[in-house]
């Protein structure tokens, strides 16, 4: 019998090769994170010798260390030859080495560290001025500087498109020389306390732009600033930079001690940037400056984040006035898409009015209500304002997807959202995620006796009267429940009392959505607790393609509150 057509297809080595890499390189019945695995790819190999010579580099392709047994450590040293990328997450002895020290693989395409070896950072410098695209370089507990030789190697990479530098002193020529090298392929950056670097990497000592200012009806334009307002009129003109990084459009910034000062000043050289992450620890840095330089040289910027990290003066990181925090996502971009940020003071006046400042182009919103300190320290966490919530599900039409964790709010303001007076506008909603609320008491405390007038519900105390309950955490997982290991009868019997809410704020989309499809609201109320995924949210015009929907009560214990006591 003559082979048909799909069968001559499979012996093309270039067919082979398409085959090969849409083949998983994990194991897909592990949870999250998929580690590597080879074992979906070895069956291939046993096909002929044409598939064994087409497959064997793609099963050797990528090389990391930690999950490489020492009995197989001979066969990847025979054919480290075939390594693309390299990960290593610590520090590992010459003789545990997937190549051998006088071989070393010099056609990589990534190269990823964690903790630097004399022999691991040699990589760099092997595969110096070859096709390296990827490179995270991390430095030591205290900066230091980077040893010439590799300093040579960072300014040889002419292909690289995503560079993590970590706790390094850089100064402004060693920046500025990488930087031109493969500015015209840089894609990614992430600096983590970098120092050694000052405003002059960016613009002529000569030019003072320590005092941009942009006002609300300010644009970029030419490299300039105009205004479209006659009664209001901008400081300066914006100065052309002395580099740029025409392809860079990711930029992720930790804001620490040892971060320099004129990092607020890095997104001018990225004309092209679209999402900026930043991770704030202290309050040296000058965030206004940051917002006027966004919006002088970042046109396209779509999503920003702001992540507060552990401050040991504030403790649960940094967070600037209300005023100065709104503007930075008000005032630096005209069309955010996207934006994650924690909310210190909740909803506010000024983080709402950020927020309907970009109604009409966002489309993610990820919101976490990491309350200020004093709040904890007073046992008087505010809750999130339901209403604000309203107003941004009433305001955003092009809303995809809505996260919002550590809300604080009882279960009853639900009621909130379910107004028909106040229609969502949101019909594009895709995914829906309401965490952390409460379902009784107004303290923090949920189940304590010494915290609760009366206890726990009459209801409650019926169920747990009864035979002990058997906690199975994945037979409730897909029906909206949030269970914590430690999670006790009585705790689990207080987080199903707030099942009738749950389903009616299930069946209301559900009617919502079935009312604007003309089937006249006949659908009634979900009667059980089944899963998500089973209710038509598909087939109404109000939210068309809805399709997660994830509400999860949080329990805060007092063990865990005297401990952030203690830890002061």
């Amino acid at each position: 019998m003559s082979p048909t057509a799909t069968q001559k297809a499979l012996h093309l080595p270039e067919i082979l090769d398409i085959i090969a890499r849409a083949i998983p390189t994990y194991d897909p019945s592990s949870p999250p994170p998929r580690f590597y695995t080879a074992y979906n790819m070895l069956p291939c190999l046993l096909v002929c010798r044409l598939w064994y010579r087409c497959f064997l580099p793609h099963l050797y392709c990528y090389c990391i260390e930690h999950f490489i047994d020492p009995p197989h450590l001979a066969a990847f040293r025979s054919r480290s030859h075939l390594f693309r990328w390299y990960e290593s997450y610590g520090k590992i002895k010459d003789d545990d080495l997937p190549f051998e020290k006088h071989a070393p693989p010099t056609n990589l395409v990534g190269l990823v560290l964690h903790e630097l070896t004399d022999t691991l950072s040699g990589l760099l410098w092997v595969n110096q001025g070859s096709q390296l695209k990827q490179l995270t370089w991390p430095g030591y507990f205290m900066v230091k500087e980077i040893a010439l030789p590799y300093q040579k190697a960072l300014k040889n990479l002419p292909c690289l498109e995503e560079l993590d530098l970590k706790r390094w002193i850089m100064n402004n020529d060693l920046l500025y020389d990488i930087f031109v090298t493969s500015r015209g392929s840089l894609r990614t950056l992430v600096m983590e306390s970098i120092a050694g670097f000052d405003k002059n990497l960016f613009f002529s000592a000569c030019v003072n732009n320590n005092n941009i200012t942009i006002t609300k009806n300010s644009k970029n334009c030419n490299g300039g600033i105009i205004n479209d307002s006659n009664n209001e009129s901008c400081s300066i003109s914006i100065e052309k930079p002395l580099l740029e990084l025409p392809r860079l459009t990711r930029l992720q910034m930790l804001l620490d001690w040892s971060q320099s000062r004129a990092a607020v000043l890095l997104p001018s050289i990225c004309p092209a940037l679209e999402s900026l992450q930043l991770t704030v620890d202290i309050e040296e840095f000058d965030l206004k400056q940051l917002t006027a330089t966004l919006r002088a040289y970042c046109p396209r910027l779509k999503e920003l984040t702001y992540i507060e990290g552990y401050s040991m003066r504030h403790k649960y990181g940094y967070f600037p006035d209300a005023a100065t925090y709104a503007s930075l996502f008000k005032d630096s971009a005209q069309h955010l898409q996207s934006i994650k940020l924690s909310l210190p003071d909740g909803l506010d006046s000024y983080m709402l009015g950020a927020i309907l400042e970009h109604a009409s182009t966002l489309e993610c919103i990820r919101l976490s209500c990491n309350f200020r300190r004093e709040a904890w320290d007073n046992d008087n966490i505010p809750s999130l304002q339901m209403p604000a919530l309203v107003k941004i599900l009433t305001s955003c039409a092009q809303l995809r997807k809505l996260k919002v964790t550590g809300m604080q709010c009882h279960i009853q303001e639900f009621n909130i959202l379910m107004d028909e007076q106040q229609p969502w506008a949101c019909r594009r909603l895709e995914s829906l995620v309401l965490d952390g609320y409460r379902t009784s008491g107004s303290t923090i405390t949920v189940g304590m006796s010494e915290n609760t007038s009366d206890g726990p519900d009459p209801a409650v105390r019926k169920m747990v009267s009864k035979e002990p309950l058997k906690l199975c955490h994945h037979e409730y997982r897909d029906e909206g429940w949030f269970l914590t290991p430690g999670l006790d009868s009585t705790e689990f019997c207080m987080a199903v009392m707030d099942g009738p809410m749950k389903r009616r704020f299930l069946s209301y989309l559900n009617n919502t959505s079935s009312n604007n499809n003309g089937n006249n609201g006949n659908t009634g109320p979900v009667e059980s607790s089944s899963s998500l995924s089973s209710l038509p949210f598909s087939h109404g015009l109000h939210l068309p393609v809805l399709k997660t929907v994830q509400l999860n009560e949080t329990v805060f214990y007092r063990e865990e509150q005297l401990f952030l006591r203690e830890e002061d």
